[in-house]
């Protein structure tokens, strides 16, 4: 096949006649037949390619002589054309572009500073049926928080919409054939429909992309995501954590409503950073034991009195159990009976040690994910905020957002470590629904205005195990902050590994 454009758009034209289309398609300043742009508002680079492989009847053997693109036959075209700058540069300049368009990156999409890579892993091509069929795609539609076409008001789906088959954006079609289901030969993207409609966008597409840009503009100047280092369920964490306003009123509430909060005086600005000093220990590799803030305490004591409380009896001895009711000044019930076996002193330091009117908390039976978080973000407040690197210069307001956060984030992940080392001893926790072992990371938006923090978001989405248990998996991360060399996908050593207790 002559991959020389205008050759093939006479072809495809010539072809098209006899069907009562017009034999000539307007072609503006572009050579490839449907490669105006500007009827493409905020188009993604798939889905300009999408229109014009179809278009001009390319084939995946003509691809690098007509964009300059090198593909391997299992690669994603939709995933390769947002996250390759080489790529999108080789598109580009095919088309007679200096530079590829700031919409073809997801960056320009993002209400967030964050990396981008978050979507790669996850990746999936999304769409909506109404506008692929005439050859428009955008990466609005790709983005976790958007749920449907915003001008189409058509849910967005990853799969066809008639049989449920996973969707074909690999380069393997034939002639005519890209975007066509592979299990019903549904045509997603229609040749007619996309020859007719290369003059005009969708109804409303380009006043919607629009508006979302300037609010996804506005929203990354003040807004900072952090993810888990090794975050596995990013899609449904961002689901979840971003909400797009309907209106520039609703966008502007939260504002005004944190500003009528900003109260406190310098006595209580002092013990506030005197408590957020303590948390600087989380920075560590291996942080050991945590000196508990004041405002955390009651709050992790009572996640350690109120599942000692729930468990099985004969399970802790006597000495456990008023370890465990300690931190909330509970006395032993009377009708308890502890076990008849001695003390183990990995259960003794599961819950807060008070020692000389303080409390310490044991770290290890808490995952890194969790206190990792809580380091990303001190560093992410004292870095934007008018602190100027230092956790005693935040004012009152910001230092008890950052607090109850980090109080939020901490108690979490310390009632799900809390089962998993117990768990060890007491199987029994597997049969308890609402205290079943689990794990869970911790994603976190943290919004400033006038460089100052003003809300922290946070959402918990269940930590993929897939090579361990609960208990393994909190002994294997804990054993990696350690640095010492571990092998890949080698279970932790039997030596550290505790069973259940026996009388």
């Amino acid at each position: 096949m002559d991959p020389n454009p205008p050759a093939t758009s006479r072809r495809l034209c010539d072809e098209r006649g006899s069907e009562g289309l017009p034999r000539i398609a307007p072609m503006d300043e572009s050579l490839w037949v449907g490669g105006t742009l500007t009827s493409m508002p905020g188009a993604s680079a798939f889905g300009i390619f999408s229109r014009l492989v179809r278009l001009n009847a390319l084939l995946p053997r003509d691809l690098f002589r007509a964009f300059g693109l090198r593909l391997g036959r299992d690669d994603d075209i939709s995933q390769t054309l947002t996250f390759s700058g080489a790529r999108m540069a080789s598109f580009a300049r095919s088309l007679g572009l200096e530079q590829a368009p700031t919409t073809w990156s997801l960056d320009a999409w993002l209400p967030f500073r964050s990396d981008k890579q978050l979507f790669h892993d996850p990746w999936k091509f999304r769409y909506c049926p109404v506008c692929l069929r005439i050859g428009y795609h955008t990466l609005l539609h790709q983005l976790p928080w958007i749920k449907e076409c915003s001008w189409h008001k058509v849910q967005l789906i990853t799969q066809c919409a008639k049989c449920g088959a996973n969707i074909n954006v690999k380069p393997t079609w034939t002639l005519d054939g890209n975007l066509r289901c592979g299990g019903c030969e549904n045509e997603l993207l229609d040749t007619d429909a996309t020859l007719s409609a290369t003059q005009r966008c969708p109804h409303r597409s380009g006043e919607c992309v629009e508006s979302y840009l300037g609010w996804a503009e506005r929203a990354r100047v003040k807004t900072v995501l952090l993810s888990p280092d090794a975050g596995t369920a990013s899609f449904a964490a961002l689901a979840d954590l971003v909400s797009y306003p309907r209106s520039d009123e609703e966008e502007g509430h939260t504002s005004e409503e944190v500003e009528a909060q900003r109260r406190s005086d310098s006595s209580q600005a002092l013990d506030l950073a005197r408590n957020l000093k303590l948390l600087e220990v989380v920075r560590k590799s291996r942080p050991g034991f945590l000196h508990i803030p004041e405002n955390m305490r009651r709050a992790l004591s009572n996640v350690a009195s109120n599942l000692a409380l729930k468990l099985p009896p004969h399970v802790l001895t006597a000495r456990e159990m008023q370890l465990f009711l300690a931190g909330l000044g509970l006395a032993l019930p009377a009708s308890f009976k502890g076990a008849r076996w001695p003390d183990t002193s990995s259960i003794t330091l599961l819950p807060p040690t008070g020692v000389a009117g303080d409390q310490y908390l044991d770290l290890t039976c808490v995952h890194p994910a969790s206190y990792g978080a809580i380091a990303q973000l001190i560093d992410a407040v004292v870095d934007n905020s008018l602190a100027a690197g230092d956790l005693g210069q935040l004012s009152a307001h910001e230092a008890r957002i950052l607090l109850n956060a980090c109080r939020a984030v901490l108690c979490s992940g310390y009632a799900q470590g809390l089962r998993c080392a117990l768990s060890r001893y007491v199987p029994e926790l597997y049969s308890m629904a609402r205290d079943r072992p689990h794990l869970t990371e911790p994603w976190l938006l943290v919004v400033f205005s006038r460089q100052e923090l003003v809300r922290v978001l946070i959402r918990q989405r269940p930590m993929m195990l897939r090579l361990f248990g609960e208990a393994d998996a909190l002994e294997h991360a804990d054993a990696a902050n350690r640095r010492r060399p571990t092998v890949p996908g080698k279970k932790v050593p039997a030596a550290s590994v505790r069973t259940k207790r026996s009388g």
